[in-house]
């Protein structure tokens, strides 16, 4: 523990330790010892499948994780050539969910891993500025109920984009000044249903972990501190592959992305696509495989706002009833149809539950505005389908082929719990030791009959929806 700093570093063994200097009592002085890179040429494809395998054979996973995992590992030795860094979130619902071993794993792989659990604000910008590392955040919905909430929140929120800086006071009391410093590094957050503001967790690849059952356990290897120097060969490559790549002008190329992913969203993925497209191989289908699988799941979450709820809520009615574009949605068939959903909050809201004016409230901030339509010889007032459909399409809540069903993406060539030595890739790639796919491929299909997910909401969902919508 590294009392002076309030931080841990999550050194990496067989890579060099981080220079110590006993100081009675003081803490020790905080130097990270970068490891040697590898002394041949790396095949990219095959470090990542290897990369990918390391972290499968030791936690339990949801389809397309170990993949992103390995292209954030890689993208934390030269986050520096894109302008926006993406946050790797892990959320479960509950403890014992892989969370922490996770964190370790990575802890071991990733540049400069530094836990900061403990640290300071003041220390933590400190740190940064200095070492550039990759902190590792855990147990984030503690931390962010407490009096440092601010403080942590508002680095994040900078130090995503290059040149994001916290201007703090430094000095001494009777000689104040004011510092700018610079926290544009790699981070990675874990915590159970961590409650982060909606502008941090959009800097974030949300991984959502579920707790293993007794079989998949008993086919995970084990990993704790001991396993470490285990790492350090793919920590060797890493920095061999990445500083060729970079080198190369391979990563200067903006890739194409899947329709779809834009604004922030694109600017998280665009990182790890371009290492992706960098290995070659099948890491470029997988990256944005995993892209899209990403995206869906993380449609599937309830938003926070009462007016985004509507429009997604009248984007699914639409796609469940289809017509012509040209076509007037009824206002009195939406307030009808989203009434009648006991899933959702409108039938609670106010003693009518959701109004006509209501809704268009709602959707006038999207720029889609009733119109009033003679139609079979009576006046109606709705909706010009074209409209909603154009304002889903922004904002994320229309149907679109860019989430479509994963299921032709190639599998990768490695096992959870695979009994040769972890970390080799199999003969696809030239490797030693032969592995096999890892889970099952699940695809992410869409219901013809709703295409947008509608999960049920929750008693605090209720609540937040009736206080933001009075």
């Amino acid at each position: 523990m590294l009392a002076a700093l309030g931080v841990q570093l999550a050194a990496r063994p067989g890579a060099g330790d981080a220079a110590m200097e006993d100081a009675a009592g003081r803490g020790a002085r905080l130097v990270f010892d970068d490891p040697e890179p590898w002394h041949e040429p790396v095949d990219g494809a095959t470090l990542l499948d290897a990369v990918a395998a390391f972290v499968a054979q030791r936690v339990a996973l949801p389809p397309h994780a170990a993949d992103v995992c390995a292209l954030w590992l890689a993208h934390t030795y030269v986050f520096d050539v894109w302008p926006v860094t993406p946050y790797l979130l892990l959320s479960s619902p509950a403890r014992a969910c892989g969370k922490s071993t996770l964190l370790g794993v990575l802890a071991a792989l990733a540049r400069r891993s530094l836990a900061a659990m403990d640290c300071s604000p003041a220390a933590l910008y400190r740190v940064v500025e200095r070492f550039k590392p990759t902190v590792f955040l855990d147990e984030a919905d503690s931390w962010l109920t407490t009096k440092r909430e601010d403080g942590i929140v508002n680095l994040l929120n900078a130090g995503a984009r290059v040149g994001g800086q916290a201007i703090r006071c430094v000095g001494e009391s009777t000689a104040y000044d004011v510092a700018a410093f610079d926290v544009f590094c790699p981070k990675l957050l874990s915590g159970i249903a961590v409650p982060l503001p909606d502008a941090t967790r959009s800097r974030c690849v949300v991984l959502r972990m579920e707790r293993a059952d007794a079989a998949q356990l008993a086919a995970l290897l084990p990993f704790s501190e001991h396993d470490r120097p285990s790492a350090a060969p793919l920590a060797a490559q890493l920095v061999r592959w990445t500083t060729d790549t970079r080198d190369a002008g391979a990563l200067a190329a903006r890739p194409a992305l899947p329709a779809g992913i834009v604004g922030r969203d694109a600017d998280l993925w665009i990182p790890l696509v371009t290492l992706a497209d960098a290995a070659g191989a099948r890491w470029p289908a997988a990256a944005r495989a995993a892209a899209l699988a990403f995206m869906q799941a993380g449609a599937r979450d309830e938003p926070r706002d009462v007016g985004e709820l509507a429009l997604r809520d009248v984007c699914a009615y639409c796609a469940a009833n289809p017509a012509a574009d040209g076509e007037l949605v009824p206002s009195a068939e939406l307030v009808q149809s989203l009434n009648g959903d006991p899933l959702k909050p409108w039938p609670t809201l106010g003693r009518q539950g959701l109004t006509a004016k209501k809704l268009a409230d709602y959707l006038r901030r999207f720029g889609v505005h009733a119109e009033q339509r003679r139609i079979d010889g009576a006046n109606v007032r709705g909706y010009p389908r074209a409209a909603l459909h154009a304002a889903g399409e922004r904002y994320g809540y229309s149907p679109s082929d860019a989430l479509a069903s994963a299921e032709d993406q190639p599998a990768p060539p490695y096992h959870v719990g695979h009994a040769g030595q972890p970390g080799q890739v199999g003969p696809s790639h030239g490797g030693r030791v032969p592995l096999v796919p890892v889970v099952p491929r699940v695809p992410y299909e869409r219901d013809a009959q709703t295409v947008i997910p509608r999960p049920a909401a929750r008693p605090e969902v209720l609540a937040r929806f009736h206080s933001s919508a009075g």
